[in-house]
C-alpha cells in the first residue's frame, strides 16, 4: 500500500517523449511542493529540454524520495527513442558504488 504522496506518483511507462515532459513537470511541482526530494539526477529537471527543444541526452536518469514515507522512485527516459517508465527502486542510486570500467 502506497501512501497518500506516493498515489500522485504513477508508475507507467512512457511512450512518448510527450509523456515523458509531463512526468518531468510532475515531479517538478512535487519537488517545489516539498512532496519528494532529489536523490540522484544526470540533469537539472530544468534543463531536461533546452531553449532550442532539443534534450538533454539521449538517456536521463532522475531518482526521487517521497518526503513522508521514504519510498524511492526512478525515472528513466530515453526521449529520443521515446521510452522510459518511473519505477520504484530497491535503494538510493550512489556512482561511487560501482566500479569505473575503464
Amino acid at each position: 500500500m502506497r501512501c497518500p504522496i506516493c498515489e500522485n506518483i504513477p508508475l507507467i511507462e512512457f511512450k512518448n517523449p510527450m509523456e515523458y515532459i509531463m512526468a518531468v513537470n510532475a515531479v517538478t511541482n512535487m519537488l517545489v511542493q516539498g512532496n519528494v526530494e532529489m536523490l540522484y539526477q544526470t540533469c537539472p529537471l530544468d534543463k531536461v529540454v533546452d531553449q532550442d527543444g532539443k534534450f538533454y541526452s539521449g538517456r536521463i536518469f532522475h531518482q526521487f524520495q517521497c518526503a513522508m514515507c521514504g519510498t524511492i522512485y526512478g525515472m528513466l527516459a530515453n526521449p529520443l527513442a521515446g521510452g522510459g517508465e518511473i519505477r520504484i527502486n530497491e535503494k538510493p542510486f550512489r556512482p561511487e558504488d560501482y566500479e569505473d570500467k575503464e
